[in-house]
C-alpha cells in the first residue's frame, strides 16, 4: 500500500497491528478508488483481516462498514454477493474505538478461494518471529478454551442474534479449539 499511497486521497495510516474502525475505512476508501482484480496480503492476521474488508468493499461499494458489523452494534446484514478472502477464516477482527468493543465481520464469503498456509515458513523466520507466532496461537487458544459461555454473559440478550458471535463461548468457538 505504500508504494500506492501518492495515488489515493484518502487518509492514510497503513494497515495497522490491531485494525481499528478508522484504519478500515482507510482500506475501503483505497479498494473503492480503484478498480482490482484481487486483493494479495502477504503476512499476518490483521493484514489478512484488513484486505478481507477492502475485498469485501470493493465488491459493496455503496455500503457503509456499520452495514455488516452483527447486531446489537451494527446492522448485520447478510453477504449474499460471491467474494473471496483471505486467510482460512470468514472472519475480519478490529476493535471498533467508538463502541470500545472488539467486532468482526463474519460470512462464509470471506473465506479464501485459494490459501497458501506454509508452517516451513517457520524454519526460516527469525527466532523471534516464530516464537512470537507461536504464542498467538497458544493464546487464541486460552482465550477460547477461557471464554465465558455465551449465555452466562452479563446483561444477556434477550435474543441470541444480538450477540456478536465472537464473543464468548459457544458451541461454534468450540469446534474452533479442537482445530487448534
Amino acid at each position: 500500500m505504500a508504494i500506492l499511497e501518492s495515488h489515493f486521497s484518502c487518509p492514510t495510516q497503513q494497515v495497522r497491528i490491531e485494525p481499528t474502525e478508522k484504519s478500515f475505512r482507510e482500506a475501503i476508501c483505497r479498494a473503492q478508488m480503484g478498480q482490482y482484480e484481487g486483493f494479495l496480503e502477504v503476512g499476518g492476521g490483521s493484514g489478512m483481516d484488513t484486505a478481507k474488508v477492502a475485498r469485501l468493499f470493493d465488491t459493496y461499494r455503496n455500503r457503509q462498514l456499520i452495514d455488516f458489523i452483527p447486531e446489537p452494534i451494527g446492522l448485520g446484514e447478510h453477504i449474499s454477493r460471491p467474494l473471496s478472502g483471505s486467510e482460512v477464516t470468514g472472519n475480519a477482527i478490529f476493535y471498533f474505538s467508538s463502541e470500545n468493543s472488539k467486532c468482526s465481520i463474519s460470512s462464509q464469503a470471506l473465506c479464501p478461494s485459494l490459501a497458501i498456509v506454509d508452517p516451513i515458513n517457520t524454519f526460516q523466520m527469525p527466532r523471534n518471529v516464530a516464537i512470537f507466532t507461536g504464542l498467538g496461537v497458544l493464546c487464541r487458544a486460552l482465550e477460547a478454551y477461557t471464554a465465558l459461555p455465551h449465555d452466562m454473559r452479563s446483561p444477556t440478550p434477550s435474543d441470541p442474534r444480538y450477540r456478536p458471535m465472537d464473543q464468548g463461548s459457544s458451541p461454534m468457538s468450540d469446534m474452533a479449539i479442537v482445530q487448534t
